[in-house]
């Protein structure tokens, strides 16, 4: 009990023991206001209290709790090139003074951590890329999604700090590692890199699959696009099964060969119909496994010697190729991918070389006849030596090198063979495809130097042909989800021009003119200029195409398919606009 309370009983209980007759009217009054002052004096007090608490929350500044995890960060974290790219959203930096985070939680200090360890890889894989650019051309287009990757990678680590749970960052880290993933596989697609850069790649990899594992994030894709690959690929199956029909085959292998085709086929159409029931992993181990079983199936086909079944298992790879694509994967090549293609390279060349010969070859200028025969020769020696590498399984280093010589002494020569009326079109269209192929599992882009002769011009012509006919059917395809509309139509628009033009060029250029003849030099100026005007528009168009309705992997796609004419146009452009 208070003093005060004390003091005021001992007052009332004085004031009833010794009562005094003149002070007993004011009794009452003397009682009520003791308790009045008591009442007050208390109620006074917790009023001052009150108001010193409310003082004191105002003017102290809040400190959260300690968090129990300290992130350390880089040295010079937050120093990421200057150029971000379109698109990145760049948090506010954090004080460069402090050169860690704090988080809440093991498991988010283990995120933050491996983060880190991305960034500290990626960084210099920028800058290395910076100077790989020059050997390598087409690194220039991805090093603006270089940048932008480390600069929201940067973001994200910012935003970790203080953080308990992993759920804030689940989404953003989800958009982060889907850019990383098709830019390291358009990155590991270009052959030559240094070894520093390919060691950074596999870091990064390994890290953003840490990552994803952690967050229970499964790699993005397209499985709209994956179902549609599998059907087409399911019906060049279909045409295989009918084309084994009808070619010569004996019967007794005629059979095996289908019977096992449609298993294959109906084993596509299953994996088809799980695609969207199916986890990324899941649909990667079941494909490597078919991939292995067809294989062994084409090559019993490839062993037939038939043109026209070699065709149709073209078509079916180049859907394999696509399903490779939409899941951001490198195809694996086999010996048996190499063998197979080495064996249809040298039987190719063996047939030139069997159809030359002192009539087909009065059609070409006297100097030139010797060199074609001896320069065909030198060419089906090399196309034996490299066979039989394949055949042995030799060292793949020496195989390319022998491959490379090939593919340069092709270039050169293929031009004159194209000038023999008798030499058949197809045979050197299946040398043509066999190099290709065999480029893409070397990783060579092309040996040889394009000139500006004609016959180089028309092939240059028909490749932007059918380039620019495929950008306008996709554009055409694409046009509901395209927008805004004035956009659309500009795209769309220098689409169809490109494609017109580079079509009445290519029928120009068929005609086989003189390019010292001035109406038809002028003729094929006049196209060329409409044609490289269409092109720029386009280009500038498809450079903004990210954020206008499609999807990152369409978008994606159409670019790739635009720089991959660029060869085509500057080739027609310094031959005809100089």
């Amino acid at each position: 009990m208070s003093s005060l309370s004390r003091l005021a009983i001992a007052i009332v209980c004085f004031a009833l023991i010794f009562p005094s007759k003149s002070a007993s009217a004011q009794r009452g009054q003397l009682i009520e206001g003791l308790f009045r002052t008591l009442a007050e004096t208390q109620l006074e007090r917790e009023r001052i209290k009150r108001m010193e608490a409310e003082k004191r929350a105002d003017g102290q500044t809040p400190t959260p709790a300690k968090d129990p995890y300290r992130v350390q960060l880089p040295s010079g974290f937050g120093t990421t090139p200057a150029f971000s790219g379109p698109g990145t959203n760049i948090r506010p930096p954090v004080d460069r003074k402090q050169l860690s985070i704090n988080v809440r939680s093991r498991e988010a200090a283990q995120y933050a951590e491996n983060l880190v360890r991305f960034n500290q890889r990626f960084s210099p894989l920028v800058s290395e890329l910076r100077s790989e650019a020059a050997a390598h051309p087409e690194i220039r287009g991805l090093l603006s999604e270089a940048y932008a990757i480390a600069a929201d990678g940067n973001a994200l680590l910012e935003r970790c700090d203080g953080l308990s749970s992993l759920t804030p960052i689940v989404d953003p880290y989800r958009e982060l590692d889907t850019r990383y993933r098709q830019f390291s596989f358009n990155l590991q697609r270009i052959s030559g890199l240094s070894h520093q850069c390919t060691a950074a790649i596999e870091q990064c990899d390994e890290l953003c699959g840490l990552m994803g594992a952690q967050l229970n994030i499964q790699p993005q894709y397209d499985r709209h696009a994956l179902h549609d690959v599998m059907l087409k690929a399911c019906t060049y199956m279909q045409a295989l099964e009918d084309d084994l029909q009808i070619a010569v085959v004996s019967q007794h292998e005629c059979r095996q060969l289908t019977h096992d085709l449609r298993l294959l086929r109906q084993q596509l159409v299953n994996e088809a119909g799980r695609v969207d029931q199916s986890s990324y992993d899941e649909i990667v181990d079941r494909f490597t496994e078919m991939v292995g079983q067809w294989r062994s199936f084409s090559g019993r086909v490839y062993a037939q010697n038939n043109p026209h079944l070699a065709r149709r298992l073209d078509r079916i790879s180049e859907c394999g190729e696509e399903t490779y694509h939409l899941l951001r994967i490198q195809p694996p090549i086999s010996q048996d991918d190499l063998l197979a293609s080495g064996h249809r390279l040298h039987q190719s060349m063996e047939s030139v070389l069997e159809q030359l010969d002192f009539r087909s070859l009065v059609r070409l200028k006297p100097e030139e006849q010797l060199r074609v025969l001896e320069s065909t020769r030198d060419l089906y020696h090399q196309s034996e030596r490299f066979h039989t590498l394949c055949e042995k399984r030799g060292d793949r280093n020496q195989m390319r090198d022998v491959f490379a010589q090939i593919d340069q002494s092709w270039g050169s020569l293929s031009e004159s063979l194209q000038q023999i009326p008798s030499l058949n079109r197809g045979t050197i269209a299946e040398i043509d495809r066999a190099c290709q192929q065999l480029r893409s599992d070397f990783g060579i882009e092309g040996i040889h130097a394009p000139t500006s002769s004609l016959g180089n011009l028309v092939q240059a012509a028909a490749a932007l042909e059918g380039t620019a006919e495929y950008l306008d059917e996709q554009l055409n395809r694409y046009q509901k989800s395209i927008r805004p509309s004035s956009y659309r139509d500009s795209l769309r628009g220098a689409a169809s021009d490109l494609y017109l033009h580079s079509k009445r060029l290519h029928e120009a250029l068929d005609t086989r003119g003189r390019l010292n003849d001035q109406r038809f030099l002028g003729k094929l100026q006049d196209e060329a200029e409409d044609l490289v005007e269409a092109w720029n528009q386009l280009s500038n168009d498809l450079e903004h195409i990210d954020g206008h309705g499609l999807s990152s992997f369409e978008a994606s796609r159409l670019k790739s398919v635009q720089r991959q004419a660029v060869p085509y146009v500057a080739e027609i452009a310094a031959a005809l606009l100089q």
